[in-house]
């Protein structure tokens, strides 16, 4: 089922997030299913104020791009926030670099940057769907994941790399969530197909 709804339901709206485009204690006007801008990864109050305390992923990348085993991409890291973005994203990651992936901390000692954009959903269940597929979706164009990725998306309950993979892009599967909303400079290259493994 492809999911077509695309506001925050009443029960999100009861949290306090600040004045940059959310308004104190109502999250009507904030879009599901749609991806963010792009932001600096920086423990400053711009993206305090602005990622959400509600469940989705998120996707950090670098400055610049760089080589993978197919074509080129700025995309070091794909993740999820069960609860809230906010405390994953901002506090977790923008405050913290402890939480950087490997990749990130040795990237950080040449003085690259980093941005941030997240994608909201409903329940964690959804955050971790839209985790597999993008990062399958990765997988699928450049044929490795992310450098900052830690395992494979979960297909059928196992961590995969491989060619079964693909069966998450596909509308028909169990949850499907359309991440393509507002993606005009996501994952860069289109999507490789071949043979089912």
């Amino acid at each position: 089922m492809s999911v077509k709804n695309n506001r925050i339901p009443d029960a999100y709206n009861s949290s306090v997030q600040g004045e940059s485009g959310i308004t104190h204690g109502n999250f009507d006007h904030i879009e599901r299913y749609r991806w963010s801008d792009w932001f600096p990864l920086e423990c400053e109050s711009l993206l305090k104020e602005n990622v959400p305390a509600l469940p989705g992923i998120y996707e950090i990348r670098l400055n610049r791009e760089f080589g993978r085993v197919l074509g080129t991409t700025r995309i070091v890291n794909i993740g999820m926030a069960a609860k809230s973005l906010n405390t994953r994203v901002y506090r977790q990651k923008a405050c913290d670099s402890n939480n950087h992936s490997g990749t990130m901390k040795w990237l950080a000692l040449e003085g690259a940057k980093f941005e941030v954009r997240w994608f909201v959903v409903f329940s964690s269940e959804e955050a971790e769907q839209a985790e597999n597929q993008r990062i399958a979706e990765f997988i699928c164009r450049h044929w490795e994941m992310p450098p900052g990725q830690l395992r494979g998306p979960k297909v059928d309950g196992k961590c995969r790399t491989d060619l079964k993979i693909k069966k998450l892009l596909n509308s028909s599967y169990p949850g499907y969530i359309d991440l393509s909303n507002n993606d005009i400079v996501g994952l860069n290259a289109p999507v490789q197909t071949g043979e089912d493994g």
